[in-house]
């Protein structure tokens, strides 16, 4: 059984936009997400977790686009989205608790401006990147070649 099918992906993104739908909605009903420690540090760790769950966006936009095409786009976009989808989980975790929250360690309106824009140039890499492969395979197989 490949555990990356189409169907596979399609279903792991839909319970990770529903994961982050929860979050969202338990801590805006019950206020459950905030934390502090014995040495003052508090945080979210909801938002952390939402941040961290919100690639499953554009896999989920992605591999519905891919969903009736040919497996080999599919394919042709996995071998990208395997090993860029973790790093974009990576990535994104390292800007949303750089510096205690404030995000790169500056507590400012130009803070939270730069951090949008760098999930902005992050998240737009992963997806060109994407629409990039899946639409150079798509040529390529509808063109008659392997």
């Amino acid at each position: 059984m490949n555990v990356m099918s189409k169907k596979n992906v399609l279903v792991l993104s839909v319970v990770g936009l529903f994961v982050i739908f929860l979050l969202g909605y338990f801590q805006q009903q019950f206020d459950f997400c905030y934390y502090s420690n014995e040495n003052g540090h508090s945080g979210d760790f909801c938002e952390t977790g939402v941040m961290m769950l919100l690639p499953f966006l554009p896999i989920l936009l992605l591999s519905l686009i891919t969903y009736k095409m040919r497996d080999e786009v599919f394919e042709h976009w996995m071998k990208f989205a395997v090993w860029g989808t973790p790093m974009l989980i990576i990535l994104t975790y390292l800007l949303s608790t750089a510096g205690g929250g404030g995000g790169m360690g500056v507590g400012s309106a130009m803070s939270s401006s730069f951090d949008a824009l760098l999930y902005f140039l992050l998240y737009g890499t992963f997806c060109g990147i994407s629409i990039w492969r899946i639409v150079s395979k798509y040529r390529q197989l509808k063109h008659g070649g392997k």
